[in-house]
């Protein structure tokens, strides 16, 4: 048994169809780490901890991405400067850094 697809079903699904793969195409795509900025990841009792330490000769901004629980605020570290992003061990988990938010 054939069955007939209405024109403007197909024509909706075409369209919705583009439209989902114009926004893939245009998502901003993350940039890497400065080579003078270290990252250190831990999990130690309850907590976990992620440690920015930038070595570079001016600013840096991150966020740390996690799954099944919201992504830190974008922080600026100054150079010569450290800091850390600190959440309870249970739920989310690290998924890693985004960069150059600010």
């Amino acid at each position: 048994m054939t069955r007939r697809v209405p024109t403007r079903l197909l024509a909706t699904l075409a369209a919705t169809t583009l439209s989902l793969a114009t926004l893939v195409a245009v998502a901003p795509a993350a940039s890497a780490a400065p080579d003078c900025a270290k990252v250190e990841h831990s999990a130690k009792g309850i907590w976990q901890r992620v440690t920015v330490t930038n070595n570079c000769r001016n600013n840096i901004s991150y966020v740390v991405r996690r799954a099944h629980g919201p992504d830190s605020k974008c922080t600026i570290v100054p150079p010569r400067h450290q800091h850390y992003f600190e959440w309870a061990r249970y739920g989310a988990r690290w998924q890693g850094m985004h960069w150059d938010c600010a």
